[in-house]
């Protein structure tokens, strides 16, 4: 069988597929056909093919190396908005050594706050479902058997730069609506309404002043707000921003009355720093119309939140600061010119000064997403994503954006003080993002 009747039996499913790194020559083939056919094997492969699409990359075919880099980009980006699944099989084992069982099942690193206190030493854990679940199902579940809490918002202390999950004592935990879909969790905060009148104190032109003002009786305006306040929270391996308003899909309460407006919309917002904070968190607000006659509960609330997911590639750009200034350093994404390293100098404050564009020259299709290039808009978290400046155990340095040219890709950071002198390098990690539709429901919930 030839090379060009494999690929075509493999593209429509009449033949097994084949090890990704054989079809990885394939993505360089002469015919057309046969290109396209090893492609959409390789997708159809997803996280199988990631180590292979990767070592493709450094293949001399230009061809090879643009297919490999784009369909990187999209399997990558499609495992983002896939749970991590977590099986939980425990029979008295030890809190510490469950806790690890699920921090490497998820690639969440918990963290039990006072875990050597006497209430834990001994605690040991039995649980078991019959099938892997998925994260905030299984992390409810885990507390549950546990006697824990957690606390999304709450931060934990770290050891290096992947995010952490506080757990700490506790007993029930107290409950809210939530609508789980993949990696994401919406919990419903509160359902506001507000009632206000209003006395317009716009001053009235004066027709004759010599004759007496006859004023208006006063005359309210009557407004009224009804909206539901949620958050929207993504598993705390990813990074989490709002791509578009917020849109409510149907709404509707016990007595029939429509309540979904013209429009649901909600502030753009973007998540917490990445590495900064325990989780990223988005607050979200569903706008709702109030009818006259309202009945007593919201029987259905369902809408979709578009977002961008995006989580740090494992291998970043190191820079060592020592002796960097004036030098460049570049890998396949991005290209980083070092202007002036000052760590500790009198008494000014200690700043990295950088500029930061996409490495266009490597026909990457992802390079368009760094700082700088087109992929970026204004988000106030996107440099903490990208950047980390670490010391000798590899241990992050807090830091803050001094001063920024969007245009010329250049920033000032400057570091904390007391750590400056510590710093020993500038880490750049490129990002993988994808969007999608946060969907949420809920029902039966009490009319304010």
């Amino acid at each position: 069988m030839t090379v060009a009747s494999l690929a075509v039996l493999v593209l429509f499913g009449q033949v097994p597929a084949t090890d990704p790194f054989d079809l990885i020559a394939q993505l360089g083939a002469p015919q057309y056909a046969e290109r396209n056919a090893a492609s959409a094997t390789l997708e159809r492969l997803g996280r199988r093919a990631l180590p292979a699409l990767r070592a493709a990359r450094e293949q001399r075919d230009p061809e090879v190396r643009s297919r490999a880099a784009s369909l990187l980009a999209k399997i990558e980006g499609a495992l983002l908005t896939q749970p991590s699944l977590v099986t939980l099989d425990f029979q008295d084992t030890p809190l510490p050594e469950a806790v690890r069982s699920f921090s490497e099942q998820s690639s969440v690193r918990l963290v039990l706050l006072g875990a050597n206190g006497p209430n834990w030493r001994d605690r040991k854990v039995t649980l078991h479902e019959t099938e892997a679940l998925p994260f905030w199902k299984a992390i409810d579940r885990f507390c549950d058997a546990a006697h824990l809490q957690y606390n999304f918002g709450m931060n934990a202390a770290r050891g290096g730069s992947e995010p952490a999950f506080p757990l700490f004592e506790g007993g029930v935990r107290s409950s809210a609506p939530v609508s789980d879909s993949g990696p994401f969790r919406v919990t419903l905060v509160t359902i506001h309404h507000e009632s206000n009148v209003t006395y317009p104190a716009a001053p009235q032109p004066i027709q004759n002043p010599r004759q007496p003002v006859q004023a208006d009786p006063p005359r309210g305006v009557l407004s009224q707000q009804l909206y539901a306040q949620m958050q929207i929270a993504v598993e705390p391996r990813l990074s989490l921003t709002q791509s578009a308003p917020l849109r409510v899909v149907e709404a509707e309460d016990d007595r029939g009355n429509q309540l979904a407006p013209s429009s649901g919309a909600s502030d753009l917002r973007s998540s917490g720093y990445f590495g900064y904070s325990s989780g990223p968190i988005l607050p979200i607000q569903a706008s709702l119309s109030r009818p006259a006659l309202p009945g007593k509960t919201i029987k259905r609330l369902k809408g979709v939140v578009p977002v961008t997911v995006s989580s740090r590639k494992p291998n970043p750009l190191t820079v060592p600061l020592s002796g960097a200034s004036g030098r460049t350093f570049q890998n396949d994404d991005v290209v980083v010119t070092v202007h002036e390293v000052r760590l500790q100098q009198d008494n000014r404050p200690p700043v990295i000064e950088v500029t930061i564009r996409p490495n266009t020259g490597t026909g990457n299709p992802s390079a368009s997403g760094v700082v700088g290039g087109e992929g970026i808009v204004g988000r106030p978290d996107v440099h903490q994503q990208h950047l980390e400046v670490v010391d000798g155990q590899g241990h992050p340095i807090p830091w803050y954006q001094s001063s920024i040219d969007t245009e010329a890709g250049r920033l000032t950071v400057s570091l904390t003080s007391d750590q400056a002198a510590s710093a020993t390098e500038l880490r750049y990690f490129s990002l993988i993002r994808a969007t999608t539709e946060v969907p949420f429901e809920f029902t039966d919930l009490r009319m304010p």
